[in-house]
């Protein structure tokens, strides 16, 4: 449904957004860390206050960002439904969501209505029966996600890979400069504290991504295997656990999404040739 395809490409942009916005604070905050190693007196007082204010703003940005999308996979969720079965899931949950969308989303879905903006496109478009079409969706869905997901995973551990070996060189050329100082104790324990807590969240994240990237995958070929088997109670079934994959996956950032579009719908496209005897 055009409605439900606009709320939620709008609300995972906007989660984007914000998205860019923590992991630029992120970024800020990694760099007075590390300045706090060989900072002594003012100075270290001053990275580590503004260290500590950056990182409460990401945890508030954080919540933001988990807030929007879930709105975002609920509307989404209500679109693929609405895409196979014609008619809406539930309308009182519905009224709920758009009741829970900030003016400026609501704005954003309204101009896009107005300009008659369509949303990306299934192969699944032609098919009219509903558990066809559902299936159809879910399949498709669980082969991009797989890979975006791989692709976060991979993201992520370069990240990871980067701040330790920074952390690690910094400290050593540093070691020999710092002084055992009392009075910079907590300064130097709120260093300790903020990194391992970005490198824990990091590496949480990449354990999401690779755990939902997998999980797409075995989706993808529970699908490819039982296409014709696979009765609609238990397709339902498979779409909730596709719904709750995608609620705790992390964000896909936006660049990684256009610069793989291309060959994922290449890929997708080959192996909808092949149906249903094709699998991975």
């Amino acid at each position: 449904m055009k409605e439900f395809d606009s709320y939620y490409s709008a609300l995972f942009s906007q989660s984007n957004r914000i998205y860019s916005v923590r992991y630029t604070l992120l970024t800020v905050t990694i760099a007075c860390l590390l300045y706090s190693v060989v900072a002594r007196g003012y100075y270290l007082y001053i990275a580590t206050v503004s260290a500590l204010l950056f990182q409460i703003i990401s945890w508030y940005l954080k919540v933001r960002i988990e807030n929007i999308r879930y709105l975002a996979n609920e509307f989404q969720k209500f679109d693929i439904l609405y895409c196979a079965y014609g008619k809406i899931p539930s309308e009182f949950h519905l009224s709920h969501l758009k009741a829970m969308v900030s003016g400026k989303i609501f704005s954003d879905v309204e101009k896009k209505m107005k300009n008659d903006d369509v949303g990306g496109k299934y192969y699944s478009d032609n098919i009219d029966i509903p558990r066809e079409k559902l299936f159809s969706m879910i399949h498709e869905n669980c082969y991009w996600n797989h890979y975006l997901y791989k692709y976060v995973f991979f993201l992520f551990a370069t990240g990871i890979a980067l701040i330790s070996s920074c952390f690690v060189v910094s400290s050593f050329f540093a070691f020999p400069l710092i002084k055992i100082d009392p009075e910079y104790t907590v300064p130097r324990l709120a260093f300790t504290f903020l990194s391992l807590f970005l490198v824990y969240e990091l590496l949480e994240k990449a354990k999401n991504s690779y755990v939902s990237s997998r999980i797409m995958l075995e989706i993808d070929n529970e699908l490819t295997r039982s296409r014709g088997d696979i009765s609609e109670v238990n397709l339902l079934k498979i779409f909730n656990q596709y719904c709750n994959v995608k609620e705790s996956a992390p964000d896909i950032p936006g660049f990684l999404y256009k610069r793989n579009k291309g060959k994922l719908n290449d890929g997708w496209k080959s192996r909808v040739l092949k149906m249903p005897d094709d699998t991975i």
